[in-house]
Order: structure tokens, then C-alpha cells, then sequence
């Protein structure tokens, strides 16, 4: 990498001490409401820490935000939210000055009356009214607190009583049961969507019925984590004679293609259609009927296979060409159920692979393990977890193919009990990016480690951003051929307008698909970073470059550039490298008045000759790595062993 001259020259400069300020991006611990109804227009109030100018808030959809107020510990909002805003939670961040902060989710509900949970309301006989279509904003004040809710409903009515908890950043596992005016239990649930649940039950006569939340796992044994807990179970139980989607059969489709699917909910017809343009994009994609909540399904481009049982045996095996996607599910049976499939490349051409499949990601129960055999059924390789609960292979299929089995690790079965097996040409590039911080300060820069997987490419491989804001620069970074680590800056000038803006990052000299992996899981269709004030703090690292012999030594000097009020601290200076063949750089501190120091740094004796980089991170003792500037890289050339 080769680090233009005016990133070299920028980071001499002084501090101006009327613009300088501590590197502090916006922290959000919580908004109230927690959330709203589509169509509707709300009043807001955001509260962490640094959200003082805080100058903007980020949806990661279509919402309106207009600031009022903003102060150190709050910021007031009216939000404006669309008619036609899908049932699901949002993510959003705050941008100012300062930078830009994590996420936090925003419950979006169907339309309806919002209500705040009062108490006392933990029995029969003293619950709230509420009268649906409604949302109740409540929690559960420990855990052995019982929340109850009476409704009056008319026969023949489909009642729904749905809690989002976790999927609104609530540490509450909601348990939730619709109870008839006798007491009688009607329908409950624990997990419908991953750690929140819902209930539905068709109203038998006219009357009173009850609605309870309480956490499923009852109190915390641990003192520490009921505290923690205690104030964090909050929850959003919207209830109305509304459509509920728990699943869709087939989970995706091809885009391009009308696809006929069978439906499993509350409220809705037997069947739909899955109808995708053709240029939808493809992956993870919202799914609704009609004014029920929005569920992911899976867009594809390859030819759609059902599962046809039987096929639990290897020689009932289901023939698929491959690349193709696979659509099947777990049969409640005895001992479990277990689906085989034999896989050929279409072309008849031996090949690398990868074959997912997709059960949580789809919201799907099940936990999905597969398994490729040889001739005699003999298994060559097995996956459960490799993708949080899904599963994932990669091999090489030669023309004969193999045998592709698949089976629920714990037995279970049903008809929610879906999978979708997406086996598609393996990649020659996977290139996965660790986001770190996502603020950068007027003068300063961020570094973005990068590793590759190569599957059967072993050349050069160039990656850049763009386009980029006025102010701000990025350098390309080339991982030369057999290398699989590298490093890519972005820097913001003096005069960057301090804002939040969407990072693009794109490859070169790749034949063939390019696969992006980010590390951070709320990464949304692109990583969002922001402009922040310049800081009182910067570091550099001499000399720009390195030639080092294998079990060689050198050294590195760090210098820190303080404005006069980040003089008073302590500076924690960390390393980060994108190659091998160099033992862990300890972590340093420099008092306060320090501004130089030496590394020493040694090359292992079998360090391969190339190139790689290392970065220095420095922050205030105390501050957390969020709150970090970076140095401009050193290059470390490993020479060539003498024969």
C-alpha cells in the first residue's frame, strides 16, 4: 500500500484547540417510545451520552427525523413514519460532531392506539383493559412479575397477541398466553420468533378474554444479572384481529418467477404467490400478505427444487443439477427425519462448491446439519453451526457427484421446520472486512483490515472505496497474488462537512464473483460512517517503511500529536497488523507529557517474504477502541532468505 504524500503531511499539523474535541461518538441506550405504527408521526426521546449537536438520525429505512433538542444525555425527535412501513423492527444511529453511534432497534407495529402499561395489572381480577387494535408498551419489572391484559372480543374474531422483546434490543424471553374469562388457557407461546413470541386463538363466543406476559425463564438465580435484567425487560405486545405470518413454504424464490407458497399464520388465506421482479436483488428480502408483519425470505437466481418425500434413504435420493436451490422440511418422525439428495454439477465439470443452508436466517426453528457422502454412503464431510445455527459447506463436486444428506440435530419436526439449501459455484474471492470504528475525525483517518479467501484465485486482488463524500480519500489497497491480508484507510480533511455517509466498497483485477463478508453484523446494505470534529489527539508512526531480514529486528518509533487539552491524560497506544510472520505487539501506555516511544519488533525466522502493514491505535486511558485515532500504516518488507 502506498500512502499518498498528503496523508503523510497532514497528520505534522497542529491542533487548532477552538476546534479540537475528545474522540466521544454519540452513545444511544435507549428510545422512548420504543417504537410506533406505520403511518404514524411521533414524538421521540433518545437517550445515552454524547448526544449533545447530535445533527441527525439514521434509519435504515424510509423514516423522516427532524431533531427539536439535543442535549448531553437526550435528544427529542418527531419521527414520520411511511403508510405502507413494513411489520418489523429498524435499526437506527445517531449522527453529530462527535461521530456516529451503534445501533438500537425501533419497534415498528400495525396501525393502532399505543398504550403504557400501568400497574397493578398481575391477576385476573385487577388487569388492565386495553381495547385493540393496540400496542402496550410494558415490561416486566422482575422476573417473577405477571402482566395481564383484558380484551373484549366478538365471536368468530381471530385474536393475535404478539410481544417483541429481542428483536427490540429487551433482555425479556416474553412468554405469552390468551386465557378464556373462566381462566381457561386458550393458546400460548414461548419462541415463535427467536426469543419473542406470539399467540393467536379463534375467539369461541362473546366475552372477556386475557392476555399475560411473563419472562418464560422466571427469576435469574444470579443477584448481578436479575439487577441487569431488571431494568432492560422492556416490551412491545401489540394485539388486534390482525394477520400473523409465522412462515412461508417455499422460504424464497427465484426472482423473475411467480412462485405459489403455502402459508402458516393466524388470519390469512391457505395460499399466496411470491412474485419477484426480475432485478430484486438477491439474498435476504421482507415478505408480506396484506397488512400482516414482514418475515425474511431468501431471493434466488438458480432453478427452485422441491423436496418430494419420500427421500429417506440414499438410494429414494432426489436428483438435483447443480447450482440450484433446494426447498424442503423436517417430517415430525420418530428418530427424526433425514432428507437425501444427489448432487451433479449440470455441466458435467468438476467444480468447488458451496452449499448453506438456511434455517435461521429464514426464522425457521430448526437447527440444520449437513453431510456429503460417497458412493458406499460413507460421510466425507459434516456441518452444523458453521453460520450461527445454519450450515454450511464447501467442497469440491466432481461430475459423478455426491450424495447430500440432511437431518435436524435435535430430531424435531413440523411444518415449520423448513430449509432451504442454496448450493451455488464457490467464489474465487471472499473478501471480509473488519468495520471497527465507524467515525472519522476531521484530520484524521481509519484503518480497515482485510482478509481474503481465495478459492481457487491466487492473483492480485484491489480493493477501493467509492465515491466518497467532498473530503474525504480512501487509498487502494492491492493484496498482492497469494497474500490474503491488507489494510485500506479512509481519511477526512479539515474541511470535511461533518455528516454521516454510506462507505462503498468495490474489488478489481478478480475474474469472476466477488463475495463480501462485514464483521459486524448490523451492517445494512452499506456500512454507514461519519465525519467527527478534528481530535485532540493523534498519532504517527516513523519510518514509512521497513526492510526486514526473516528473524530480523527493527524498530518503530510512535509519536503522539496532543492538543493542549489532551496533554493531561495517559495514552494507550495499540497494534494492529494484516500479515504474518511478526509476533503480538504489546499494548503501550504513555503518561501524560509522553509523546514518544520506540517498539522494538521481531520477525519469526520462518516469516514469508512480501509485504505487510501495521497500524497504530491510540486513545485516552479509559476510552474504549470506538474512541480511537489511527496512524498512517508502516510497511514491513521481508526480504528474501538468502539461499
Amino acid at each position: 500500500m502506498n500512502v499518498p504524500a498528503r496523508l503523510i503531511g497532514v497528520v505534522a499539523l497542529l491542533f487548532a484547540s477552538t476546534a479540537a474535541a475528545q474522540i466521544n461518538p454519540p452513545v444511544v441506550r435507549g428510545v422512548s417510545p420504543r417504537g410506533a405504527s406505520a403511518g404514524e408521526t411521533i414524538k421521540v426521546t433518545i437517550e445515552g451520552t454524547n448526544l449533545d449537536r447530535a445533527s441527525a438520525i439514521v434509519f435504515d429505512g424510509p423514516i423522516g427525523a427532524v431533531i427539536h433538542k439535543a442535549t448531553a444525555t437526550s435528544v427529542d425527535a418527531t419521527l414520520t413514519l411511511p403508510a405502507d412501513l413494513l411489520v418489523k423492527p429498524l435499526a437506527f444511529r445517531v449522527v453529530s460532531p462527535r461521530g456516529i453511534s451503534g445501533v438500537v432497534q425501533f419497534g415498528i407495529s400495525r396501525p393502532g392506539s399505543r398504550v403504557a402499561e400501568v400497574e397493578p395489572n398481575d391477576g385476573f381480577r385487577i388487569p388492565q383493559a386495553v381495547k385493540p387494535p393496540c400496542t402496550v408498551e410494558g415490561s416486566i419489572r422482575n422476573g417473577m412479575d405477571v402482566d395481564i391484559f383484558a380484551v373484549d372480543l366478538r365471536a368468530g374474531e381471530t385474536i393475535v397477541a404478539d410481544v417483541s422483546a429481542a428483536r427490540i434490543g429487551s433482555t425479556l424471553d416474553p412468554l405469552v398466553t390468551i386465557f378464556a374469562s373462566d381462566g381457561r388457557e386458550l393458546a400460548s407461546d414461548d419462541d415463535l420468533f427467536g426469543l419473542d413470541a406470539a399467540a393467536s386463538v379463534k375467539v369461541p363466543r362473546d366475552g372477556r378474554y386475557f392476555i399475560q406476559v411473563i419472562e418464560a425463564n422466571g427469576r435469574s438465580q444470579d443477584g448481578m444479572i436479575e439487577a441487569k435484567r431488571q431494568a432492560n425487560r422492556f416490551y412491545r405486545l401489540t394485539i388486534g384481529t390482525v394477520p400473523l405470518l409465522v412462515a412461508i413454504d417455499p422460504p424464497g424464490a427465484r426472482r423473475g418467477e411467480r412462485t405459489k407458497a403455502r402459508l402458516l399464520g393466524a388470519g390469512l388465506p391457505a395460499e399466496a404467490v411470491i412474485d419477484l421482479a426480475s432485478e430484486t436483488p438477491l439474498g435476504d428480502h421482507s415478505f408480506r400478505v396484506g397488512g400482516s408483519n414482514a418475515i425474511t425470505i431468501r431471493v434466488g437466481e438458480r432453478p427452485e427444487i422441491r423436496e418430494v418425500e419420500p427421500d429417506d434413504r440414499p438410494d429414494r435420493a432426489i436428483e438435483v443439477a447443480i447450482p440450484a436451490t433446494i426447498n424442503g422440511a423436517f417430517d415430525r418422525k420418530d428418530g427424526g427425519d433425514l432428507d437425501y439428495y444427489r448432487i451433479k454439477p449440470a455441466n458435467g465439470k468438476a467444480a468447488d462448491f458451496a452449499i448453506t443452508a438456511f434455517s435461521a436466517r429464514i426464522g425457521s426453528p430448526a437447527d440444520p446439519v449437513l453431510s456429503l457422502l460417497g458412493d458406499e454412503a460413507q460421510s466425507l464431510v459434516e456441518d452444523d453451526d458453521k453460520l450461527g445455527r445454519d450450515a454450511r459447506i464447501e467442497r469440491r463436486i466432481e461430475p459423478n457427484g455426491l450424495l447430500l444428506g440432511v437431518r435436524e440435530f435435535y430430531g424435531r419436526g413440523g411444518n415449520r421446520f423448513l430449509y432451504r439449501i442454496e448450493i451455488e459455484p464457490l467464489a474465487p474471492i471472499v473478501v471480509k472486512v473488519d468495520l471497527g470504528s465507524r467515525t472519522i475525525p476531521r484530520r484524521g483517518r481509519i484503518a480497515l483490515p482485510i482478509a481474503l479467501e481465495r478459492h481457487g484465485y491466487d492473483g492480485p486482488v484491489t480493493v477501493l472505496a467509492g465515491p466518497l463524500p467532498d473530503g474525504v480519500t480512501s487509498t487502494p489497497v492491492t493484496i498482492p497474488a497469494g497474500a490474503t491480508r491488507g489494510m485500506i484507510l479512509i481519511a477526512a480533511s479539515d474541511n470535511a462537512e461533518l455528516k454521516s455517509f454510506s462507505l462503498r466498497l468495490v474489488s478489481r483485477d478478480v475474474p469472476g464473483q466477488v463475495d463480501w463478508s462485514y464483521s459486524d453484523p448490523d451492517v445494512w446494505t452499506e456500512p454507514t460512517f461519519a465525519i467527527a470534529e478534528t481530535a485532540t489527539l493523534d498519532v504517527m508512526l516513523e519510518p514509512r517503511e521497513l526492510l526486514v531480514d526473516p528473524g530480523g529486528q527493527a524498530e518503530i518509533k510512535v509519536r503522539l500529536v496532543r492538543s493542549a487539552e489532551g496533554g493531561k491524560s495517559a495514552v494507550k497506544v495499540s497494534f494492529a497488523m494484516d500479515g504474518g510472520g511478526l509476533g503480538e505487539i504489546k499494548e503501550e501506555t504513555l503518561a501524560a507529557g509522553v509523546n514518544d516511544r520506540v517498539i522494538p519488533i521481531k520477525l519469526k525466522p520462518d516469516a514469508a517474504p512480501g509485504r505487510f502493514h501495521i497500524v497504530a491505535r491510540a486513545r485516552f486511558d479509559g476510552s474504549t477502541e470506538g474512541q480511537s485515532v489511527v496512524a498512517a500504516p508502516v510497511v514491513v518488507q521481508v526480504k528474501t532468505k538468502a539461499k
